[in-house]
């Protein structure tokens, strides 16, 4: 196995940190993103909590995405 032809594949969160991940081992060659996340982790944290409390509604998913909004900024 060539070290020089490493490609990295990168799904949602995985796509966002793929970049950094390549950039820290200079083996990889290259990188295949799959419905990378373009916005700033804190930022996509708070959008795929609100989504996961839609789906469990209560006051608990609530409290939950608050807490996490609150976190972020």
């Amino acid at each position: 196995m060539a070290p020089d032809r490493i490609q990295l594949i990168g799904h949602s969160m995985g796509g966002r940190v793929a970049p950094r991940i390549a950039t820290a081992d200079p083996s990889i060659a290259g990188l295949v993103l799959l419905a990378a996340d373009t916005q700033p982790m804190h930022v996509a944290a708070v959008r795929v909590a609100r989504y996961l409390a839609e789906l469990a509604c209560g006051p608990s998913a609530e409290e939950a995405v608050s807490a996490l909004v609150q976190q972020a900024a």
